[in-house]
């Protein structure tokens, strides 16, 4: 997963990319002025977004499609004027949510079995 600072990412799989010897001059992932964050991801994972003037946009990483690494990228995130992105994180779930995550589900299923049957 890399994004740039204009607000724009992509999902590109590490086979697409040849691998660089000692001499190597590099390789173009993005053509964009500046890369704002560049993470190893799944399907599963969820990540945040921070902009310059403060904005944190948390977005799962499945909605990102999986393009070529010649592919421009999606938007990710909306950008106002003078604003760009500065950094991207991994969003790691600590257990409390998780639990949390459960019994909401498990509070939602009792609320429905309870309505049906009435």
């Amino acid at each position: 997963m890399l994004a740039g600072a204009n607000g724009l990412g992509k999902r590109t799989a590490f086979d697409d990319y040849r691998t660089q010897s000692r001499g190597g001059s590099g390789i173009i992932a993005m053509k964009t002025e500046k890369v704002a964050g560049a993470l190893s991801v799944t399907d599963e994972d969820e990540i945040m977004m921070f902009t310059l003037k403060g904005q944190a946009v948390r977005s799962p990483i499945k909605d990102v499609r999986i393009t070529g690494r010649v592919a421009s990228g999606v938007k990710l995130v909306n950008l106002g004027a003078k604003d760009e992105l500065i950094g991207i994180s991994k969003v790691i779930a600590s257990e409390k949510d998780d639990n949390e995550e459960n019994e909401a589900a498990e509070s939602d299923e009792a609320t429905e079995t309870t309505e049906a049957e009435s």
